[in-house]
């Protein structure tokens, strides 16, 4: 028997991450039922894209510290914050292991995805 709704508890993602995921996830089923299962996919990829493009400076500098006064920094701000940015950004629902790090390779393996977890509902 499959579950309907994926479990509260599941990982442990900050409140802020459950409440987001829960919202897309209601809208996302009540979409489906209206509108099919395409058309309520790419109506929320407009809507979370949008957002996202509208505010990506403010995120590139948060998530990665990287802003528009030095640009030629940006890999090495991804290489060095990739991991500590994103457990404190996104919390111990993702798990992060870094791979190869130098002057030309940034490799971090993420081992569990909070997102993935969520909306992967046997």
């Amino acid at each position: 028997m499959s579950r309907m709704l994926p479990e509260r508890g599941l990982g442990s993602a900050s409140p802020k991450w459950h409440r987001r995921l829960w919202m897309v996830l209601i809208v996302y089923r009540v979409l489906k039922v209206l509108v099919g299962k395409n058309r309520a996919l790419t109506t929320l990829l407009t809507i979370l894209s949008y957002r996202f493009r509208k505010h990506t400076q403010a995120y590139l500098e948060e998530r990665f510290g990287i802003t528009q006064d030095e640009p030629e920094k940006a890999f090495e701000c991804i290489a060095q914050n990739f991991k500590a940015r994103g457990e404190q950004l996104f919390g111990p629902g993702w798990i992060y292991v870094e791979g190869i790090q130098d002057s030309n390779h940034s490799f971090t393996d993420i081992h569990r995805c909070f997102f993935n977890d969520f909306f992967s509902v046997p």
